[in-house]
């Protein structure tokens, strides 16, 4: 199974999937069994710019589980400023559904933001329901933040060479019972999600490859060190 097709080698075939314009891929540290899931996808109308989000929901069929960190713009990373980083999205959802108000709030605050200013609680609380409503982030990841910082490292490291061994790249899957979006690695690697894996008898197998968990390293650390 080690040499199942859905898992990329190589810097190039990686980097090529990554910017292939509706990417959605899982790095998988070996050495420290965590993982992460990104979900990177071309920007409309910008040459060669990307919506960086990676997964922190439950349902990575939808959007509203990847949450935005940042734009890869012409090879270079930039992490979000904050949720001000949405609100252009915001307003453009606000006028097709005729909602004056909320166009007007993502105008101030983008104004707001322009002049050093931040949302209060309340603001913040309303904007992330108005988020969610229309299918997108209902939040933004800081730019400190090791998820950040680690879809940094991996477009450098990638730029210059090759991934350290620890690190195994996952192209998505989808599972061959009920067709839905695999992600995790034992799944990806037998074809079943954990549920139907179950029920075709494949549970113990799966249970077996599922050897990583996703990432929970605190702030400022990147997903590999470079010893690994």
């Amino acid at each position: 199974m080690t040499n199942h097709a859905l898992i990329i080698k190589g810097a190039e075939a990686q980097s090529e999937f990554i910017l292939g314009g509706k990417a959605i891929f899982t790095i998988e540290n070996t050495a420290r069994n965590t993982r992460l899931t990104y979900r990177v996808e071309a920007i409309k109308d910008r040459d060669d710019a990307f919506d960086v989000r990676v997964f922190t929901g439950s349902d990575n069929s939808k959007k509203t589980s990847y949450t935005f960190i940042g734009v890869f713009e012409r090879g270079v990373f930039h992490p979000t400023r904050g949720i001000v980083d949405l609100l252009p999205d915001l307003k453009t959802w606000a006028e097709n559904a005729n909602d004056t108000y909320v166009t007007d709030f993502a105008n101030n605050m983008m104004r707001y933001y322009r002049n050093g200013w931040t949302l209060s609680e309340k603001q913040e609380a309303f904007l992330a329901k108005k988020l969610k409503k229309a299918d997108l982030a209902p939040a933004v990841i800081p730019s400190d933040d090791f998820r950040s910082k680690s879809f940094a490292w991996l477009m450098d490291t990638l730029a210059k060479g090759e991934l350290p061994d620890a690190i195994v790249f996952y192209h998505e899957g989808l599972c061959c019972r009920c067709g839905r979006r695999l992600t995790v690695p034992a799944s990806i690697l037998t074809g079943y999600g954990p549920d139907c894996a179950v029920l075709v008898e494949k549970g113990d197998l799966w249970k077996s490859l599922n050897k990583s968990f996703p990432a929970k390293v605190p702030a400022g650390a990147t997903l590999v060190s470079k010893a690994a």
